[in-house]
C-alpha cells in the first residue's frame, strides 16, 4: 500500500467566503500543477447531480483540472480512470447508500490505497473514518452497511 493522499474539509465554505473559495487554495498544491481528471461523486446531494457538479466546477474554476461527473450508471468507469477522487457534502447516509448501490466503495478504497488523491468535504470527509456511526446527519435512508472507507482509524 502506498501512502494515502487525503484532503478532508469539514465544509465547502469558510466564514463568509464563496463556495470552495478557501478550499481551492489548499486543493491547488495538493493536486499539483499538472492537469488531472477528477472524478466528482455527488451522491450525498438530494438535488440534481449535474447542477451540483456545475457548482463545483465554478468553485474550482481557477484550477486547470477536469471535473468528471460520477453518476450511478458510469461510477465504476469514471472512478477507475480518474487521477483523483472528490466527494462532496450533503447527507452522509444517502452518500454511503448510493456508493454501496453503485458498487464502488471497495474500488474507491483500493484506488486511494494505491495513492490516488482523495478530496472530501462534509459528508465526503465523514466517509474517511471506519464508519459513519458518529455522523449527525438525518438518517434519510439506510445504507447496506455503516462501514465506510476506513482511511483513518478514527471517526470523523
Amino acid at each position: 500500500m502506498k501512502q494515502a493522499n487525503i484532503l478532508a474539509f469539514s465544509s465547502s465554505r469558510a466564514g463568509n467566503g464563496g463556495y470552495l473559495e478557501s478550499a481551492v487554495q489548499v486543493i491547488k498544491p495538493f493536486l499539483g500543477e499538472e492537469a488531472k481528471t477528477i472524478a466528482f461523486v455527488p451522491f450525498a446531494s438530494v438535488d440534481s447531480y449535474s447542477d451540483y457538479a456545475e457548482k463545483v466546477r465554478q468553485g474550482l474554476s481557477s484550477l486547470k483540472h477536469k471535473i468528471e461527473l460520477v453518476e450511478p450508471g458510469n461510477a465504476k468507469e469514471v472512478i477507475a480512470a480518474a487521477d483523483a477522487i472528490m466527494i462532496g457534502g450533503g447527507n452522509t447516509f444517502k452518500l454511503l447508500h448510493d456508493l454501496y448501490k453503485a458498487g464502488v466503495v471497495e474500488l474507491i478504497r483500493e484506488r486511494v490505497s494505491d495513492g490516488v488523491p482523495y478530496i472530501g468535504w462534509s459528508a465526503g470527509s465523514n466517509l474517511t473514518g471506519p464508519t459513519i456511526c458518529t455522523t449527525n446527519d438525518m438518517p434519510i435512508i439506510e445504507p447496506e452497511s455503516f462501514h465506510s472507507f476506513g482511511f483513518f482509524s478514527f471517526q470523523i
